[in-house]
């Protein structure tokens, strides 16, 4: 016949392997990434666009040209170089849809 103390350490074992399972199960590990389908449009000019359903957010960026620069004739040391570019960017969440 088995003793009170092997069947107590035989279920104190059980019950910390369950424990360490549910643990590692709940605490996330390993961690599982979704990745996310990235679509990339190009506009070159004003328009208007629409998400397409399931669309959660958006991230737009804009760049602009820089200014051409001064004429660099005969009066070089005071042309002026040309204006910088801009760059914009801009995330918006998509809450709900019309």
């Amino acid at each position: 016949m088995m003793s009170r103390a092997f069947i107590h350490n035989k279920f104190l074992r059980a019950f910390v392997i369950l424990l360490i399972v549910f643990g590692w199960i709940f605490s996330g590990w390993p961690k599982i990434q979704i990745m996310e389908a990235v679509t990339t449009e190009t506009f070159t000019t004003s328009t208007t666009w629409t998400a397409p359903t399931g669309v959660t957010s958006v991230t737009a960026e804009v760049w602009g040209g820089g200014g051409g620069g001064g004429g660099g004739g005969e009066n070089a040391t005071t042309d002026g170089g040309g204006g910088g570019c801009l760059y914009f960017a801009l995330k918006y969440a998509i809450l709900w849809e019309c």
